[in-house]
Order: structure tokens, then C-alpha cells, then sequence
């Protein structure tokens, strides 16, 4: 085991309470109502508004930061996010109107920042309420988000205020009194300078014309311009988590059906998503971002949507190159309901052409577009495209920061491939345009991404429908008129255990007929669900309106597959479905209106637990010699996959990770006619996965034995009574792996010479980890739930995240593993919250050690650590 001690950070601080502060543009947007806040048409004083203040960051050690990261191949970060807990009920004034109807305010001013934005981790709007936020003096508003905003997913993302403070206002209709909810999550203290939308607001017109290099080209100069101004329209600049920027491109399908596909790289949500695990997305989509002219002046359109559901990924756990590092989104909000936007064609055949272009927001900035005249060549295993930019009439354009995700178009205008940067270290940006490289992920390659069988990780699924990955080819789409695509192409997600508030409102009118009955003609709303245990499902439909609304359940997005409904209940009544499902499988729960009808309602769904559960409360590392007893344990398991026993008695369950090589545990134990067996297993569920290695002896010693592969392995060893056998014993463990106990001290909590564990002692300490919550991918399986339950938690401050990195490459994360730290700062297995923390490497090997921290910007030693 390596030991080690990290000094205190030097982490934001802020003093107070943590809270937004906003900036940009005097426009409406983002599928927004327009119009103007209650408040603007009143005498209201706003004497009464709470203000939040926040402190400042610390900009030296931000830029610092920024210095290293803009080398790398990840997001063009210009905010840094705080996580928050503020909403209608802990912060702001609320002002009961004449009518009965109601009004929140709530202003922050955060000191020194240059812009501001807001995650909501939860966001309604009831029939007739609004929301608004606007800078103190009225001249820049956001809003108003109305019922069109509400999202299955209840997540919202609103753009950026350039605004030193801003007011929050929200207006909801005596009628609905208490259904709304503003939840913010995060907020994003913006302290790098964007374009802002109104670019003449200096006298002089100088306040950010440029934030990019000085070599780009804006993509309204001629003639570099002139044959790609349909194909612009494709392109976006993309907000990320409130703090990110990138681009991407709006693309078509076989299906030429309008579906919002938006095509990005995969490092630009750098962990936070994932097709599969955590696809719902709190991104801002720029549209039409873009100077009206050659010149690096005049305004540009505040075209904005918010949301989208990531369908697609490579999921390379931060090694990209690994893959094609291409992200394929499916956005919540169809820019084409409202914007000038176009469909881009696609090419995945591997066909290259002669020449093409980029489109492009380097540095976030207004769109740009540089141009090359060569053959792509292929590099990285032909996972990527390689192209060098040409000097035209009015520059020499190159992708920068923020470019990343962007599109690379054939000379015939289709796309094939999204930008990853440069592998060869080759990009000087403006400084030597010539020798700027790029390297773009090949759609090509993306289309079966090396033969996944998941259609969530390949792009072929999504973008030819219509031919199962056949045709490779595809002409864009100008959205002169779409077609009514129907929620069926994008339903919601729902679980066991999940609920989710909505409005059949926001639905299509797609199905009017329902077992031969056609009176069915309001609106419905669809969601995707797949049971994780077979058994009776409760499926509880809640209304909250006046209205009729029935509930099916279907095999597939059509009424013709139903499998069981409940409509019987008239108008305003609640609706449920009780039947026997089967794990694994997909079913669609359809909500749908009766004679025109539309309703808010809730949605429940109620699942037994699994038939077992694997609570291991303990742990074993290389080398431990651990005493133990099985006196008192669980009698969950009594048979095993693979097992040739049947086990009555108590066990004990221990989590092992091991690195690559022989993997060996012996247990000895005091025989008194009791028996004690050991089972080594891939998979902690005993109905499931295998038994690697069983000892049934009727002697005092007991030894399992495997072989652990290269890429390590986490495994599951059993202490198993026979017969009702339970006795003390001891366990030695032999194998190679990383085993680590860092020590790190969290500012603010460190008062000397520990750590405050106030958390604990008010149980506001998660009871699980909450970084796979907060969007965060652990890198080989360490997002592991556990229950503190068990744990004593008097010593624990918090939790953390773990990494390691490669010492080649430090910003590649070869392993992660949630840990806790205790008050003292170490850091220590989350299962017992004592042991240290084993990865499944090899030992023998240097590693860069990075630890994270929900509140607290992310440190990492300055060498690597060897083990």
C-alpha cells in the first residue's frame, strides 16, 4: 500500500451561500414565450427582493488551471460550477397579488463575474405560470420558460445573462398555487470572457469582438463562406453543465423526418453522460450564432434550445482514442419548431472526396469556418481523419478550444466526422496556422463503432432507421416541412421506483384509437420502461387536472400491441395498472387524452425488490491476514450459480479487487464440527454470473484460487456455513493490485488539526455515493452503491472521488473509485470506511493520483506515484 499526503488545496471559496450570478443578451429565446415579467407592468418595489452575494473566485489559480487544460482535449471551460440547494421554498419572497395570485423574486449579484447561468435539477411550470430572469436595469431578459419547457426528466438548463446581477421571477396563476418548482442545482460563476449577444453595447464597439484567435474566419466572408450558407445552419455552439463549451452539428436520417440528431464528440461531455447509465443532458444549444457579416462586429440571433438525450456513445472512459470519441444526442426541443436551422447529410461509407471545410465556435465564439483542399488521411488505428487547414482571402482559419465536436464536411456538403483536436500535440492554433493538425473521429467507423452490439453505443441505429445501418449515405434536409414524428421517436425514460410529473399537453396527437374505440384524440405522452425484476409491476397514473385520461400499456409505441389498460375512470380520476412483467424486457406506458382532453398528471411505477440483495459490508485487499466471524451474519444465499452445495448457515460476502496475475484466499479456521466453505465469484448476486472456484473441504483450511486477467477484475469471495456451520476464522489474500490510502484535506472543513464532520453528525453525509447522480462515469466500476448504514460514521467528513492517471498522459483516467474521508483526511474504502481504497491494476506500475470533490475544484500530485 502506497501512502501519501496531499496539502491543502487551493479550492474556490465562497463565503456565504453558494449561488448564481447570470449574464447575457437583452433577447428572448430558447422556445421561450417573449413578453415581458409581471413586475415590468407594475409599481412593485423591489426593496423587499432578497440578494444573495457570493464571494469571488480565485482567478490566479483558475488560470492557472486553464493553462494546462487548453492543451488538452477537453471542454472550453469559461465557468466554474457550484453545486447548490435553492428553490421556491428556502430562498427568495413571495408577494400574494390582488387576485389571489402569487409572484417569487429572489435577486443574486455576484461581484466580478462576467456571466452567470443556471442547472436546475428539477423544473415545472403548471398551466399559466411563467419564469423569468433579467438584469437589474430591465435591458437584458431570459424568458419566460412556461409549461413548453417542462421535460420528462424534470432537468433544465437556462443560457447566460450578461449581468453583474440578476433578478429570478416567478409568476404562477392562484389556480395552480404550489405546483411549481424551481430547483437549482448548480451555479456557474462565469469568469471568461464569451461574445456576448448585443456586440455595440461599448460606445466604441470593442467588448468582445474576438475571442478567438485572430487567424479565424467568420463564416458569412466570401468567398470562404458563399457555398456553405445552408450547411451553417446545421451547426451549434453547445453550453455544457453550465460551464463547458463545444460545438456540433445538427444532422439527418434515412428517415428524413426532422428527428433532432445532434452529432458532438464524446470528450465534450467528459464523463458526465453516458447512453446507456446517465443519458439525460443539461445542455444549451446555441443556433445561428453567427456575425451578420465578414467583419468581427454587429449582433448575432439568441436562438437557444435547452435539453437533450444522449442515444449514442463510444463510452472510452476518457481514453477516446480508443474509440472514435463521437457522442450522438437526440435534442429534448426540435430547433426547426422555430429556428432557420438545416439537417446535415452524412457520409459513413469512408469515403473522403477532395477538400471541405469546418464549421465551427472556437472559444465559444461567433461561427467560424476554415477550409482545407487535401484528401483526409487516416491515422489512429483508422478511427480518426487528418486534415491540415489552407490560408484563404481573409485568413487563415483553425479549430481551437471550443471547436471541439464540431463537423467536418465533404466538399459535397456531407458530413464525416466530428473534430477531436490534434493527437500529435500539433495545434499552435493561430500562432503557426499551417502546421495546425486535425484530427476527426470517423463517422465511418462510429457507424459500428469496432462491432458494438448495443445500438447505444454505434451511430447506425439512429441515423439509418429505415435500412438497419445499410445506407451509408444520406443528403441533408432543409425543415421547410417536417412531419409529425410523434413522442414514439422520443419517449421518456422511466425505472422501478421512478416517478415523473408531466402534461399530456406537451405530447403529440398521434393515436386516437384504442381497442376500436376512436375518441382517444387528445394528446399522449410516452415512456420507455424496462422492469429490472420479474414480478407484478404497479403502474400508478395520478391526475392532477379535470380531464379524462386513460393508461396503456403496450409491447411496442403502437396502440395496436396493447398488453393491459385502465381507462374507466372518467374525467379527473386516477388510473393503475397491476401486472406480472418480465425483467429486461422493454414495454411503453402511454398516457393519452379522451375527446380532445389534455392533463398534467404524475406517474408512479412500483416494483417488488429483487428476490436478493448483496449488502457486503466488508472488504480484503492484497496482503490483508483478516480475523473474522460468521456468527450473526445474512442467510440470504443458500444455492449458487455453479455451486454444487446447498448452504443454510451464515455468510459473510467480501468485495476483492485485484490487478492482473494469480489471485489466491485461504481461510483457516478452528473445527469444532461445524464447516465453513469458501466460494469465489464474478458477480455478487448468486442468481446470476459464476463461481469461479469453490473449497468444500471438511478440514480446518480452505483455499479458492483464480486468474485475473489484464484488465484486473473486481470479485466476490463467500464465507458460507454448511449445515448451519458458523465459526471464527482468518483469511489470507494473495494477489497483485493498486492499493491506496491518500490523505487530503477539504478547505473551508479543515479547522485544525481535523476536519469538521458536521455532515455526519446531521446525516446530510449521501447514505450512497452522489457523483454518478451529479453525472460524474466512474472508470472500471467504481460508482459502486453502498449503505453507511452499517458504517460509523462519527470520523467521516465527506465523500470523494479517486483516480488514477496515466503517467504518460495525465489526463487520461485509467481507474476511479468513489472513497470517504474520514476527519484525520484519509481516504478509505467506502464499504467499511476504514480499509483502503484497490484498484484492479497491476502493481509494479506509476500512476498520477487525482482526487475530486463535489464543491472543491479537483487536485492531482504534481509526479506520478508509484506502487
Amino acid at each position: 500500500m502506497t501512502t501519501f499526503t496531499l496539502g491543502a488545496p487551493k479550492f474556490l471559496k465562497l463565503l456565504g451561500v453558494f449561488f448564481l450570478c447570470l449574464c447575457i443578451g437583452t433577447s428572448y429565446a430558447q422556445l421561450s414565450t417573449h413578453g415581458t415579467p409581471y413586475s415590468f407592468n407594475t409599481n412593485l418595489s423591489r426593496a423587499n427582493i432578497p440578494e444573495i452575494t457570493t464571494d469571488v473566485i480565485d482567478l490566479v489559480a483558475v488560470r492557472a488551471e486553464d493553462a494546462i487544460r487548453d492543451q488538452q482535449n477537453v471542454p472550453y471551460r469559461f465557468a466554474i460550477p457550484f453545486k447548490v440547494n435553492h428553490n421556491l421554498e428556502n430562498s427568495g419572497v413571495w408577494r400574494t397579488l390582488p387576485n389571489g395570485d402569487r409572484l417569487w423574486r429572489l435577486k443574486i449579484t455576484c461581484p466580478g463575474a462576467i456571466s452567470t447561468n443556471f442547472l436546475y435539477s428539477d423544473f415545472y411550470m403548471p398551466p399559466g405560470a411563467t419564469f423569468y430572469i433579467y438584469s437589474p436595469d430591465n435591458t437584458h431578459v431570459l424568458g419566460g420558460y412556461t409549461t413548453r419547457n417542462n421535460r420528462a426528466s424534470r432537468l433544465f438548463a437556462t443560457e447566460i445573462l450578461d449581468s453583474e446581477s440578476a433578478i429570478l421571477e416567478y409568476y404562477e396563476p392562484a389556480t395552480v398555487a404550489g405546483q411549481g418548482v424551481i430547483q437549482i442545482a448548480q451555479i456557474s460563476y462565469g469568469y471568461r470572457g464569451l461574445p456576448p449577444i448585443h456586440y455595440n453595447d461599448k460606445e466604441d464597439g470593442s467588448e468582445n469582438l474576438n475571442a478567438s484567435g485572430v487567424c479565424q474566419v467568420n463564416v458569412n466572408c466570401s468567398p470562404e463562406g458563399d457555398n456553405w450558407q445552408t450547411e451553417k445552419k446545421a451547426v451549434a455552439r453547445m453550453i455544457i453543465n453550465g460551464s463547458g463549451l463545444c460545438s456540433g452539428t445538427l444532422i439527418n436520417n434515412t428517415a428524413d423526418n426532422c428527428e433532432p440528431y445532434f452529432l458532438t464528440a464524446e470528450h465534450c461531455i467528459d464523463s458526465s453522460y453516458d447512453a446507456i447509465s446517465n443519458p439525460n443532458a443539461n445542455i444549451v444549444f446555441y443556433w445561428n450564432f453567427e456575425r451578420p457579416n465578414c467583419a468581427n462586429s454587429g449582433d448575432v440571433p439568441d436562438d437557444t434550445t435547452s435539453g437533450a438525450t444522449l442515444v449514442a456513445n463510444s463510452n472510452a472512459g476518457g481514453n477516446y482514442s480508443s474509440a472514435s470519441d463521437f457522442a450522438l444526442f437526440r435534442l429534448d426541443e426540435n430547433p426547426a419548431d422555430s429556428y432557420d436551422v438545416y439537417f446535415a447529410g452524412f457520409d459513413a461509407s469512408g469515403n473522403t472526396g477532395t477538400g471541405g471545410v469546418g464549421i465551427h465556435h472556437p472559444a465559444g465564439d461567433a461561427k467560424k469556418i476554415a477550409t482545407h483542399s487535401s484528401i483526409p488521411g487516416s491515422v489512429v488505428t483508422d478511427r480518426f481523419w487528418r486534415i491540415y487547414w489552407d490560408a484563404t482571402d481573409n485568413g487563415h482559419s483553425v479549430t481551437e478550444g471550443g471547436s471541439s465536436g464540431s463537423g467536418l464536411f465533404r466538399s459535397n456538403g456531407r458530413l464525416i466526422g466530428q473534430l477531436f483536436g490534434g493527437f500529435d500535440g500539433g495545434q499552435p492554433n493561430c500562432s503557426d496556422p499551417a502546421a495546425d493538425e486535425g484530427d476527426y473521429g470517423k463517422l465511418s467507423y462510429s457507424w459500428n463503432n469496432n462491432g458494438a452490439t448495443d445500438a447505444r453505443r454505434r451511430v447506425r441505429d439512429w441515423l439509418d432507421p429505415l435500412g438497419g445501418g445499410t445506407n451509408t449515405t444520406m443528403d441533408g434536409k432543409i425543415p421547410t416541412a417536417c412531419p409529425d414524428i410523434g413522442t414514439c421517436s422520443r419517449p421518456a425514460n422511466i425505472s422501478c421506483g421512478g416517478s415523473s410529473s408531466a402534461d399530456t399537453a406537451n405530447g403529440d396527437d398521434v393515436f386516437d384509437t384504442h381497442n376500436g374505440d376512436n375518441n382517444w384524440t387528445g394528446n399522449e405522452f410516452i415512456f420507455a420502461f424496462s422492469p429490472n425484476v420479474t414480478d407484478v409491476i404497479t403502474i400508478d397514473l395520478t391526475n392532477t387536472g379535470t380531464a379524462d385520461l386513460g393508461l396503456f400499456l403496450l409491447s411496442d409505441c403502437d396502440p395496436a400491441t396493447e398488453i393491459a389498460s385502465s381507462n374507466t375512470g372518467g374525467a379527473g380520476a386516477d388510473e393503475q395498472i397491476m401486472i406480472a412483467l418480465t425483467a429486461g424486457v422493454n414495454y411503453y406506458i402511454m398516457i393519452d387524452g379522451r375527446d380532445n382532453a389534455t392533463a398534467a398528471f404524475d406517474l408512479t411505477i412500483t416494483c417488488p425488490p429483487p428476490p436478493t440483495t448483496c449488502d457486503f459490508q466488508r472488504v480484503l485487499n492484497c496482503g490483508d491476514n483478516k480475523a473474522d466471524t460468521n456468527v450473526g451474519s445474512r442467510t440470504d444465499f443458500s444455492s449458487y450459480t455453479g455451486a454444487t452445495y446447498s448452504y443454510t448457515g451464515p455468510e459473510n460476502v467480501y468485495e476483492i479487487v485485484a490487478g492482473p496475475g494469480a489471485l489466491t484466499i485461504t481461510m483457516t479456521w478452528a473445527n469444532g464440527g461445524e464447516d465453513l466453505d469458501l466460494l469465489l465469484r464474478d458477480v455478487c448476486e448468486p442468481g446470476s454470473g459464476s463461481t469461479l472456484d469453490e473449497s468444500t473441504t471438511t478440514g480446518t483450511t480452505e483455499s479458492v484460487t483464480t486468474t485475473v486477467p489484464a484488465g484486473g477484475g473486481v470479485y466476490y469471495l463467500f464465507v458460507e456455513g454448511y449445515a448451519g456451520g458458523q465459526s471464527p476464522y482468518n483469511l489470507s489474500v494473495t494477489c497483485s493490485s493498486v492499493v491506496i490510502s491518500p490523505k487530503v484535506y477539504l478547505q473551508n472543513a479543515y479547522t485544525g488539526p481535523d476536519m469538521s464532520t458536521y455532515l455526519s453528525i446531521n446525516n446530510l453525509v449521501p447514505t450512497s455515493e452522489p457523483y454518478t447522480g451529479l453525472g460524474y462515469n466512474f472508470v472500471g466500476g467504481g460508482g459502486e452503491t453502498s449503505s453507511l448504514a452499517t458504517i460509523s460514521t462519527n470520523d467521516i467528513t465527506d465523500w470523494v472521488v479517486v483516480e488514477l492517471r496515466d503517467a504518460s498522459d495525465p489526463t487520461m483516467i485509467v481507474a476511479s473509485k468513489a472513497g470517504l474521508v474520514r476527519k484525520d483526511g484519509t481516504v478509505v474504502n467506502r464499504l467499511d470506511g476504514a480499509s483502503p481504497i484497490g484498484f484492479p491494476l497491476a502493481g509494479g506500475s506509476s500512476y498520477y493520483v487525482a482526487i475530486k470533490h463535489r464543491n472543491h475544484l479537483s487536485i492531482m500530485t504534481n509526479t506520478t506515484v508509484g506502487f
